[in-house]
């Protein structure tokens, strides 16, 4: 049973998303296939820009339907936060400024100062890691927003959740917008916390995706192929797509259902067809109800909190470790005690306005095109409090602008360095949201890295019914 279950998170820890043709019907009907997608962009050898496909791929119509003023927007967020990153970062390395570095000015400039150590060592030529970057541009540092409706109803609603004295959230306080505008006080570790869980960055509301990832061993040499296709429905506190408010509907409210995911996948071959629905619970005392559905057996089963660890086959992330930090946050199973490391700013290849970031396969699998930026971030430690769980603490790094979650270092229950992930996201100043494009993961005890991309559109004809647990059923037989 646990290889039945290192198998099938293999498939949904890095995103193995394609379609089945298992499946009866489409799930959307703007829906899109891997080798489509490539033609457009690939990772690889490939310094075309993505973005300039973004309204193709989504409907022109569409597009416009969920775009926003992105002035108003802009000085909304603003006021609401109390700052804008340019505002506050600088203060360290002054001296490095926006231009163009290669390995050369390594020694020059004091770059460890500004970069998390794990980027440091990335900027280099490749050892042992793919998606080492020799060169890079840093760019002035930008101002990022949400939606401005998520900016008017964070606003609004500004004070209304609450946390509990253990630091979890009583979820009949969150209403619209991101629960904690400015955090502070004793429990301001688990409010930057939250603020990046309630998942406001994504594709208005709704999203769909096709993400390819590839492994690499400590020679270079690929070892792991896989790709496939996820959709995602946002259940409560809807800011940008009908229907907007609390509840996405009557069963949402009463069960207190967050958000809906269904997955497919046809590659690698071991994994075919095996699909998947999370359906996911404001409460944190109530567990997620996970139903995957295996080819192997050809049964529908539920995925407990411990299943979730194993680590993906091929890959270096665990299902817990989606998008960084997709663990049930809970006081019961394998909780956490939260605090704040500093405040402070790094260097990071943070986010891209075109999608032109590539890899260069001809030259030791080198990042290419790479724009770091200085971003002000909350560096927050999450300390596990049980001897059981897979890691002792998570290390994030969250953008103290926009919530999002740009770096994590895993450390093992011997305290080492285990696992890391860097997201570099999209953003979408039209629609003012963070598009998923590409992660770098990496395994620092077996020296195993593997480097994902994502294509991320809006859908158009999404609702509950796609995500109902009867979609596996069918598939029993």
């Amino acid at each position: 049973m646990e290889k039945l279950f290192s198998i099938l998170v293999a498939a949904i820890l890095t995103g193995l998303f394609l379609v089945s043709p298992v499946m009866a019907k489409s799930i959307i009907s703007n829906q899109y296939e891997k080798h489509e997608l490539v033609k457009l962009k690939s990772l690889f050898d490939d310094p075309r820009p993505f973005m300039d496909n973004f309204v193709k791929l989504s409907g022109e119509e569409n597009v416009k339907k969920y775009s926003h003023d992105v002035e108003k927007a802009k000085k909304a967020w603003a006021e609401v936060i109390g700052f804008t990153a340019p505002e506050v970062v600088g203060k360290i390395a002054p001296e490095i400024k926006p231009g163009k570095y290669t390995l050369d000015d390594k020694s020059k400039y004091p770059f460890e100062k500004l970069m998390p150590k794990v980027i440091y060592d990335r900027f280099a030529t490749p050892v042992d890691t793919a998606g080492n970057f020799p060169e890079f541009e840093i760019v002035p540092t930008r101002q990022y927003f949400p939606h401005l409706n998520v900016a008017n109803s964070t606003k609004a609603n500004d004070g209304s959740a609450k946390l509990a004295a253990d630091g979890y959230l009583d979820y009949a306080t969150l209403k619209p917008g991101y629960p904690f505008a400015r955090p502070s006080g004793p429990q301001k570790a688990a409010q930057v916390v939250y603020n990046s869980l309630v998942e406001y960055q994504h594709v208005p509301d709704n999203f769909a995706q096709v993400t390819i990832a590839t492994g690499f061993n400590s020679n270079l040499k690929k070892d792991f192929q896989g790709s496939g296709k996820y959709y995602q429905i946002k259940l409560q506190n809807r800011s940008k797509m009908a229907p907007l408010g609390d509840w996405y509907d009557k069963r949402a409210e009463k069960a207190g259902e967050r958000a809906a995911y269904y997955y497919e996948a046809t590659e690698p071959r071991d994994l075919y067809g095996n699909a998947y629905v999370n359906l996911k619970y404001v409460d944190p005392k109530k567990n997620n109800n996970f139903l995957f559905y295996t080819t192997l057996t050809r049964r529908v089963r539920k995925m407990s909190s411990s299943d979730q660890q194993d680590q993906s086959v091929g890959t270096d992330v665990a299902f817990d470790d989606i998008l960084g930090l997709d663990q049930k946050y809970t006081p019961e199973v394998y909780p956490y005690e939260n605090k704040i490391i500093e405040e402070t700013e790094i260097l990071i290849p943070a986010y891209s306005l075109d999608g032109a970031e590539y890899v260069d396969t001809k030259n030791g699998m080198q990042a290419r095109n790479i724009r770091l930026e200085r971003r002000p971030v909350y560096v927050v430690e999450m300390n596990q409090t049980s001897p059981n769980y897979i890691y002792s603490k998570r290390i994030c790094y969250i953008d103290r602008e926009t919530n999002v979650l740009l770096l994590e270092e895993m450390y093992d229950q011997k305290g080492r360095l285990w696992r890391s992930m860097q997201i570099t996201w999209i953003f979408v100043p039209e629609l003012g949201n963070f598009n998923y494009w590409n992660a770098w993961q990496y395994d620092h005890l077996d020296t195993h890295s593997t480097l994902d991309a994502g294509y991320e559109w809006l859908p158009q004809d999404m609702d509950r019914k796609q995500f109902s647990p009867k979609r596996l059923m069918r598939l029993v037989k």
